[in-house]
């Protein structure tokens, strides 16, 4: 599954759930993978090794937060 969606009913719900999925992530102990110079527009706080984290997994935590 190299790629999946998951529909939210607001913009709202879905900033939680991530909010929620980064912060389980980063207590486990997976740091942030990409620099702000690699992306200068925003979003690399957001960034995971996806050889650590995989989409399968993302969309598992994403949606037990649901």
């Amino acid at each position: 599954m190299p790629f999946t969606q998951i529909d939210f009913a607001t913009g709202a719900d879905a900033y939680r759930v991530e909010q929620s999925v980064i912060r389980r992530l980063r207590i486990e102990g997976h740091g942030v993978f990409l620099g702000d110079v690699q992306m200068p527009i925003g979003g690399y706080k957001e960034t995971f090794d996806a050889t650590t984290v995989s989409v399968e997994r993302l969309a598992a935590l994403a949606e037990a937060e649901r």
